[in-house]
């Protein structure tokens, strides 16, 4: 009947549709797999990229610590960055390793390096490539070195000033004056390398941005920075560096400097004289390496690292006390004086 044959052929069609579906599914069924496995490789091969990127960032942090000063401290603990963390490490002596981290992926990099002896053992280099350095106390100074003095030249002591050096004392001149000098037994000279001139010349050659405004008396520095800027005057100023703690900021004088009060972890590179007008309260306190390639002129000057000049003039200053106080680096354990680390290609760890 033609009621029960359009009924028999709806169910037919149906039924084909039906088939028709599930056979679809069954072909779909493993294409979407295909999917979400690519999927999920996909996004964890965005996940490691980016630990990897963190690790990278770990051991660029670490660079930036260790420049001037193989020995200083890496951050303790997990750092935020991004969407994830990362962690460096001291494993060796010659070994540091970051990990980076995205949830429950982690990337281990690490970072291999040879420290190097730049100043022959001493934290005081007065002289220069020319040969023409001298060191000078003036008046009532008083000036104390925890470890060894290389003069290049003569060394004038005044009949009323004080200079103690706690390890050895180089002079390649005569020493002059009637000031009070006292020296350990046993002084042995250790020989300066042209590697130190080099490598400081190399840091000359890093491009720097401009200082920052003062802000009420206030010349803020930040951590990992490299500044640079032609003659300058910092006195009326106070100049904050980072703490001991974050990467040094670096400043680069191409002229003369003048300042009055300086303090923080600082490495300051000054190519042209340097000095702080003896009428002027203030410190210049500095963790790093104070290069000048002129003359070097203080009556109140504290450096933890190395201090190198070409010339060196310490006067008595409007306080009682140290007008000179040079020490090593904080935690510098293997030795004295500027060591820098040579750094070799990153690798991965594996563990």
């Amino acid at each position: 009947m033609p009621g029960k044959y359009a009924q028999d052929e709806g169910g037919g069609l149906l039924l084909v549709i039906l088939l028709l579906l599930a056979f679809a599914l069954l072909i779909a069924l493993p294409v979407l797999q295909l999917i979400m496995i690519e999927y999920r490789a996909s996004v964890s091969e965005q996940i490691a990229l980016q630990a990897h990127y963190l690790a990278e960032a770990g051991l660029v942090k670490a660079q930036q610590l260790l420049t001037f000063n193989v020995a200083a401290p890496l951050p303790a603990g997990e750092q935020a960055l991004g969407n994830g963390t990362y962690s460096v490490e001291r494993v060796s002596e010659r070994e540091i390793v970051a990990a980076g981290r995205v949830g429950s992926m982690t990337i281990r990099l690490a970072l291999c390096y040879e420290p190097q002896e730049l100043s022959g053992g001493y934290l005081v280099c007065v002289g220069g490539v020319n040969g023409d350095g001298y060191m000078e106390l003036k008046g009532t100074a008083k000036a104390q070195v925890a470890g060894s003095v290389l003069v290049d030249g003569d060394l004038f002591v005044d009949a009323g000033a004080l200079f103690g050096v706690a390890s050895r004392l180089t002079l390649t001149g005569e020493l002059l004056g009637e000031g009070s000098v006292t020296l350990a037994p046993n002084s042995v000279a250790n020989p300066l390398s042209d590697e130190l001139w080099l490598w400081l010349q190399e840091r000359l050659l890093q491009t720097g941005s401009p200082l920052p405004e003062p802000q009420t008396g206030l010349l803020q520095l930040e951590a990992g920075k490299i500044y640079e800027c032609g003659a300058a005057d910092w006195v009326g100023l106070q100049v904050v560096g980072p703490a001991e703690d974050e990467p040094p900021a670096t400043v680069i004088i191409r002229g003369d400097l003048s300042w009055q009060d300086c303090r923080g972890n600082i490495n300051l590179l000054v190519i042209g004289d340097c000095q702080q007008p003896g009428n002027q309260e203030g410190v210049l306190s500095v963790t790093g390496v104070l290069w000048v390639q002129g003359s070097l002129t203080v009556h109140n000057l504290h450096v933890r690292g190395a201090l190198i000049a070409n010339c060196l003039q310490v006067n008595s200053g409007p306080f009682v006390g140290l007008n000179l106080l040079v020490e090593s680096y904080p935690g510098l354990t293997g030795g004295e004086g500027l060591i820098v680390p040579r750094f070799q290609s990153w690798k991965y760890r594996f563990e």
